[in-house]
């Protein structure tokens, strides 16, 4: 009795007075008032609720495939200024020693910061994909998973630190352009041929 309440439940309202009436009042010689049974907008699901948990996980795991793509590309980007700065610095002639000491461990620290980053992301993914595998073999075993309290704080610290710390990478860099900047704006009237 339950289950066939549940099934109906689950019907729209013109199905539902169909089998509880026995149609549309034809066969069994009721009438049936059509107002009951019309669905309105609000009574009615557009889109099933299982389609919509389906379209909302694809599009979370599309989120994240992006989120991993533009981090990574991030990363790759902050690494490739930074380095490549310190080979300008080498190939900057007569300026390349002021420029070295004045942006050079900068670029330095950057690049440390950026690979730190990485690191860190890399922790975050690994955290992650492990307290999935551990999810998955709960649910597997009919169990509730439940993370522990360290994959959570791991997940939850290096998912904030890490964009910090590829923050400060880029402030380094803006840092080092600023005083390359001076330097050049020092040492550019001494290069200039006298007028």
């Amino acid at each position: 009795m339950e289950k066939d309440q549940a099934t109906h439940s689950r019907l729209p309202p013109c199905k539902l007075a169909a089998v509880a009436g026995g149609g549309d009042g034809a066969h069994t010689g009721e009438a049936v008032d059509k107002s009951a049974t019309s669905t309105t907008p609000e009574s009615r699901q557009i889109i099933p609720l299982e389609t919509r948990y389906q379209t909302s996980k694809e599009m979370l795991l599309a989120v994240l495939e992006r989120q991993y793509s533009y981090g990574r590309w991030l990363l790759a980007s902050l690494l490739t200024v930074h380095a490549g700065s310190l080979l300008a610095i080498s190939q900057a002639g007569s300026v390349k020693e002021a420029l070295y000491k004045s942006c050079g461990p900068l670029l330095i620290y950057g690049v440390a910061a950026t690979l730190t980053a990485g690191g860190l992301a890399w922790v975050n993914y690994s955290v992650i994909a492990n307290a999935c595998a551990f999810a998955m073999k709960d649910l597997r075993d009919g169990r509730e998973p439940t993370p522990t309290t360290l994959k959570k704080v791991l997940a939850g610290l290096t998912f904030w630190v890490t964009p910090f710390v590829a923050s400060v990478s880029l402030g380094l860099f803006i840092a080092a352009a600023w005083r390359a900047m001076d330097v050049f704006a020092k040492a550019l009237p001494s290069a200039l041929p006298p007028t």
